[in-house]
């Protein structure tokens, strides 16, 4: 069963560098969705992608999955001209729970973008919750 599992997974890795950027977004949030490690890696890739819905579902999906290791590559994407997302990308960061964010949300209570704003608040809120 594991070995159709990591199949599935690798095939989703690879639908992350499709042509049809919605088939890659489909792609980010089935695998947000499985919580996969596996698949930190390429999402973190992913966010480097050029088209902002991209963006938004591998910042989604790296923050269902948890995995710390997302954190400094999230918070080199708040300053996205897309608000968006920075809204993805603080959502992410608050449901990750890494105190190294809180700078950088602390920041964003500024943003010119008032849902930026909110979804900042919200994830400093849970980040001293934790």
């Amino acid at each position: 069963m594991q070995s159709k599992n990591v199949k599935k997974i690798d095939d989703l890795v690879a639908l992350l560098e499709d042509k049809d950027k919605e088939v890659c977004f489909e792609a980010a949030y089935q695998l947000g969705k499985s919580g996969n490690k596996r698949a930190v890696n390429p999402l973190i890739a992913s966010l480097k992608n050029k088209n902002f819905n991209v963006r938004c579902g591998a910042a989604e999906a790296l923050g269902k999955i948890g995995d710390k290791r997302a954190v400094n590559p999230l918070i080199e994407l708040l300053n996205d001209p897309d608000s968006d997302v920075r809204c993805e990308v603080v959502y992410a960061l608050g449901k990750i729970g890494d105190k190294k964010a809180i700078e950088p949300l602390i920041a964003l209570l500024n943003d010119q973008d008032s849902e930026v704003r909110c979804e900042a608040s919200d994830a400093l809120d849970e980040l001293q919750r934790m």
